[in-house]
């Protein structure tokens, strides 16, 4: 009886644990993302501008 009551409590303990940590994880990739030097550009913009670079390819490469 003892034993199962401490398995579950140790269960219960590491289950905190483990989401104490994926806590930890997410600040710190948030505090990461904060961080980051590089400029700031929304995915429609980049995503426009690699379709003007295939399209672009694409005609020069029909041309020939």
């Amino acid at each position: 009886m003892y034993r199962n009551l401490f398995n579950s409590a140790s269960k219960q303990a590491e289950s905190k644990h483990l989401e104490f940590l994926k806590a930890a994880e997410i600040r710190n990739a948030i505090a990461a993302s904060r961080n980051d030097p590089r400029p700031l550009i929304d995915a429609d913009t980049v995503f426009a501008e690699l379709d003007a670079i295939i399209d672009d390819v694409a005609k020069r490469t029909c041309r020939r």
